[in-house]
């Protein structure tokens, strides 16, 4: 009751989303043991209501990322942005990456910078990111090319709307 008033519930889908979040954490306070890929992740599930004594942390790795070779890359014009699938759904920041490099290009000189796009794009976002002379679409990559394909990038980024648990 708020100054005399009974306050009113949230909408229908805050109150389905709060509903599936309790179910879940119910769910995984019944498993034996939970395994978290990150502190991090260890954390917000704790935060969420998931016994911290049912947690455990496994850093995982990926082989590929072991194979990468960090190099020293001359500075100069333009300076290559870079992101890996970045553009594949709106939760992975592609809606966001479109906004900042329409922002980008009107206030920074023509050509002092791009946007290398590697993986896949949502079509919501092709037509788009096809008229931004800035933004280079690559397509899809295998991981093993990974290592060439980041001496272009000056800059990595990682656009997503929602915490990573790792930026993979």
């Amino acid at each position: 009751i708020l100054a005399g008033r009974v306050a009113s519930p949230p909408p229908a889908p805050a109150r389905a989303f709060q509903r599936r979040r309790e179910v879940n954490v119910e769910r995984l306070n019944r498993a034996d043991l939970l395994i978290a890929m990150s502190g991090r992740v260890a954390e917000i599930y704790s935060q969420l209501g998931v016994d911290p004594g049912r947690i455990r942390t496994i850093q995982l790795t990926l082989a590929h990322i072991e194979h990468l070779q960090p190099r020293e890359k001359p500075g100069g014009l333009p300076v290559a942005f870079g992101t890996l699938n970045g553009m594949a759904s709106e939760p992975k920041g592609g809606r966001l990456l479109l906004e900042a490099v329409r922002l980008l290009s009107g206030a920074a000189p023509p050509g002092s910078f791009k946007l290398l796009v590697f993986g896949g794009i949502a079509p919501a976002f092709v037509a788009e990111a096809q008229r931004l002379e800035a933004i280079e679409l690559r397509g899809p990559y295998a991981t093993g090319d990974l290592d060439a394909l980041l001496d272009e990038v000056d800059v990595g980024v990682i656009p997503s709307i929602w915490e990573e648990a790792y930026g993979y």
